[in-house]
């Protein structure tokens, strides 16, 4: 069940997990949802050219709610702009893969099968 009040300390605090979600007041879309096992997490909901997303912001020991809200509203900025900001997210999750992909195989080449072939 979802209630609708401002995102606050307070209001996070007397979340329970039988409570679920609040929606923010001041922020279309921002909202928090609690897990069956008590972790609080912040999203942006948004719809971008027919498609809908909900957008991870960090969970409540990471950001405070005023974190939360005032990174809410700089992705939301962002989908107003006409960026798609899961799709940048995934952009910048596979880059980080290929990257860590190319430090292994330059140390691989140049440092363990070197030492692994090395004639004493």
């Amino acid at each position: 069940m979802a209630i609708k009040q401002k995102i606050t300390i307070s209001s996070i605090k007397a979340l329970s997990p039988g409570l679920e979600r609040i929606n923010d007041t001041e922020i279309p879309g921002f909202h928090a949802r609690i897990s069956k096992t008590g972790r609080i997490t912040y999203y942006l909901y948004y719809r971008l050219n027919g498609m809908q997303a909900n957008y991870k912001l960090g969970t409540a020991g990471e950001l405070t709610p005023t974190q939360a809200r005032d990174l809410a509203k700089l992705k939301a900025a962002d989908v107003a702009k006409g960026i798609d900001i899961q799709n940048q997210k995934k952009g910048a999750k596979a880059e980080t893969k290929r990257r860590y992909h190319l430090r292994l195989d330059r140390y691989l080449t140049e440092n363990y099968l070197t030492l692994c072939f090395r004639v004493a």
